[in-house]
């Protein structure tokens, strides 16, 4: 089953040589043809699989946002193209070179992990979210606190 990801108003010609002028590369073009149909889109709750863990697209990355967001992020890729979001902080990248796609992890200092040959493999990977997946073990949560504004009808 595949993940719903709805359409977004399409990034003009002039707007997409702009973005590629302020990377100061060319985008790939399976990554082209989805910001033509997505851009910066939240799709429908998803997992993909991360070496030893599994994260998620909260929203994908507006191309004309790209590349500030990319000078903003401390330690990310200089040649990079974030691409996506997840819950966490972490950032799907681009390689225009390669065209592989990667997972950056804020929390760790090694090099970005592979994740995907090139986009459109990386969108095929997405699986729609299925909570009851999430297994603990006993013990495993020992202390919770929820902030009392997050659903104030519990009270």
């Amino acid at each position: 089953m595949s993940v719903s990801i709805p359409e977004a108003p399409r990034p003009t010609d002039e707007q997409v040589a702009i973005a590629e002028g302020q990377l100061g590369c060319r985008i790939p073009s399976s990554y082209r043809e989805f910001v033509r149909r997505h851009d910066g889109v939240t799709p429908q709750d998803n997992t993909f699989q991360v070496p030893g863990n599994q994260s998620g697209v909260r929203k994908f990355v507006p191309l004309l946002e790209a590349a500030a967001l990319r000078e903003q992020i401390e330690g990310f890729p200089p040649h990079g193209i974030p691409v996506a979001e997840d819950e966490c902080g972490n950032y799907v990248w681009l390689d225009p070179e390669t065209t592989a796609v990667f997972f950056w992890d804020h929390e760790v200092d090694e090099p970005s992990a592979p994740i995907s040959d090139d986009f459109d493999q990386f969108i095929a990977n997405l699986q729609p979210f299925d909570p009851t997946s999430v297994r603990l073990a006993p013990g495993q949560v020992r202390k919770v606190w929820v902030d009392p504004d997050f659903k104030p009808e519990f009270d």
